[in-house]
């Protein structure tokens, strides 16, 4: 069976996934954002924002992501009214929200099922 997720490119692809109980919706980034797909991302960012929902941002089988990223993730978290990541992180995006602080904004749920119940008011 097909992978329903959508290629951005070669090295990234955002699968979609809205759910009713809870009321949230998932977005599984797959790969790596790099500054020359994150514009894409982006945009995928930006349907999910149709939802006006918890977004879950599934990032476990992220292998690399950086800056662009967590601008990304900062832009989702002013469309939405929480944002809830699922891990693990890669060492290197949790080494830059340290940097940015930018950790501190986003709870991380060690699987979907965990973060789907975070997101229940």
């Amino acid at each position: 069976m097909a992978d329903p997720a959508e290629r951005l490119d070669d090295v990234l692809a955002v699968r979609h996934r809205p759910y009713v109980l809870p009321p949230a919706y998932v977005l599984s980034v797959i790969g790596s954002v790099e500054p020359w797909n994150a514009k894409a991302l982006a945009a995928q960012f930006g349907q999910a924002s149709a939802e006006r929902t918890v977004l879950v941002v599934d990032l476990h089988e992220l292998v690399f992501g950086g800056w662009d990223l967590i601008g990304v993730l900062l832009d989702a978290r002013s469309r939405h009214p929480a944002v809830v990541l699922v891990g693990p992180l890669p060492p290197l995006l949790c080494a830059r929200f340290a940097v940015t602080g930018a950790g501190a904004l986003f709870p991380v749920a060690p699987t979907l099922a965990e973060a789907l119940v975070a997101s229940v008011p």
